[in-house]
């Protein structure tokens, strides 16, 4: 379910089958706050300042293009357990 305000958009997600990511995670860490998703206007450029500041991303190749955005996702480890999201939305 996604929920808008202005220009904020709040997810909330419930796992429904039982061998999905989401539902062992669930599981394991108990219900809560997941991650955080911020827009960025150059995703390339925040990977590298954030990559400099000691900072590691979930994937090794960084950036990756789902659906019409690139997205990038922060290691939990630095931000006190949750998942920082980049997201670059693609322009026309």
């Amino acid at each position: 379910m996604w929920i808008k305000f202005d220009d904020t958009i709040l997810e909330l997600l419930q796992p429904t089958p039982p061998n999905s990511q989401l539902y062992r995670l669930l599981e394991e860490k108990d219900e809560g706050l997941h991650h955080i998703g911020v827009e960025v206007s150059n995703i390339k450029e925040e990977v590298d300042r954030l990559r400099k500041l000691g900072m590691s991303f979930t994937d090794e190749e960084s950036i990756s293009e789902v659906l019409h955005m690139l997205i990038a996702f922060v290691e939990p480890k630095h931000i006190y357990g949750v998942i920082y999201e980049l997201v670059q939305p693609k322009r026309k």
